[in-house]
């Protein structure tokens, strides 16, 4: 029982918070919980009644079928939350009154002095599947493009917006809070005008980027809302540069790896989550023509280099998630 914990302690009242009653659903939810409090399934039991409050937030008979499958399961304090929410909302139920008085003695805790919510500490979140989508801005001025605009008696000035990218992700979460999943990101896409002080016109440069990868990390759950999870993707990156000056036009393409490390923070209610990240996206490719040939840069002294196209920089974005299963 100590391994549900974390599914359920502080949110039953969470679950329905925002969401549409439907109590039908809610009862069938119960019935099932019953079915698999029944047959000693303590966590399947938990997971239907969490869902009869979210589905019923009037459903109060469901805290005190929690507090009962959290005493069977042997975590007497869990049941003990669960047992003192239900009698916040029903205090006329002298039988479970008594009950929850002498389980309080027996733990040694305090009466409460107000109606009492499941205490919930920084914790695993709850496994399951989930889907997200979102966008990333990274910070990126074109120095790269720059340098490979520059050499001997050129100083090009780059201006160009931010790149940004947006991305679909799908990952799994397991009990203990672990998290791996796949992502694809259209982008981050960069677009400059590079002019030189004393020349007419100037160039137009475009790289546009997809990404796919891996990403793995760990989800903390704080209080009964917010979650924070550290997370390291580790991406394949196609990119395609074209450039345009004058009449005429030119094209690159690369390709490599790219690591892409964020801090997110979501807010959830039942199983919908909104939230913002920050993070580092490091993607340093060395692109070719189209003939094979590998670009160069010239210095202002005149030395050649191979160019390497650097899409990364400090990103910061925002995204949207649904969790098949209420992730706290």
């Amino acid at each position: 029982m100590r391994y549900m914990a974390w599914l359920g302690l502080g949110m039953g009242w969470a679950l329905a918070a925002g969401l549409a009653a439907d109590p039908a659903a809610g009862s069938q939810d119960f019935q099932l919980g019953q079915k698999y409090q029944a047959a000693r399934q303590w966590g399947n039991a938990a997971r239907q009644y969490l869902k009869t409050l979210q589905d019923d937030p009037k459903a109060i008979w469901a805290y005190k079928a929690l507090g009962t499958v959290y005493y069977q399961g042997g975590d007497r304090r869990g049941a003990l939350a669960y047992y003192q929410r239900y009698l916040a909302l029903n205090p006329s139920d002298s039988a479970t009154q008594a009950f929850a008085a002498r389980l309080r003695t027996a733990l040694g805790a305090p009466a409460p002095a107000a109606a009492a919510q499941p205490a919930h500490t920084a914790s695993a979140s709850h496994g399951g599947f989930g889907v997200r989508v979102g966008g990333d801005m990274v910070l990126n001025n074109g120095a790269d493009v720059a340098a490979l605009s520059g050499g001997p008696g050129f100083n090009p000035t780059v201006t160009g917006p931010n790149p940004i990218g947006y991305g679909l992700g799908a990952d799994y979460t397991t009990d203990g809070g672990f998290m791996t999943g796949l992502d694809f990101t259209e982008g981050p896409s960069r677009s400059y005008t590079i002019t030189e002080a004393g020349l007419p016109g100037s160039e137009q440069l475009a790289i546009n980027n997809q990404t796919f990868g891996l990403d793995a990390g760990w989800r903390i759950g704080i209080g009964e809302h917010f979650m924070l999870e550290p997370n390291l993707g580790l991406d394949y990156m196609l990119s395609n540069l074209n450039l345009t000056f004058g009449g005429g036009s030119a094209t690159a393409t690369a390709s490599g790896f790219a690591a892409w490390p964020k801090l997110r923070a979501e807010f959830v209610w039942g199983c919908f989550g909104v939230g913002l990240s920050a993070g580092y996206l490091w993607a340093q490719l060395s692109p070719v023509k189209d003939t094979g040939t590998t670009l160069q840069q010239t210095s202002s002294s005149g030395s050649t280099s191979t160019w390497v196209m650097n899409n990364g920089g400090l990103s910061f974005g925002l995204y949207a998630a649904y969790h098949f299963t209420p992730p706290l």
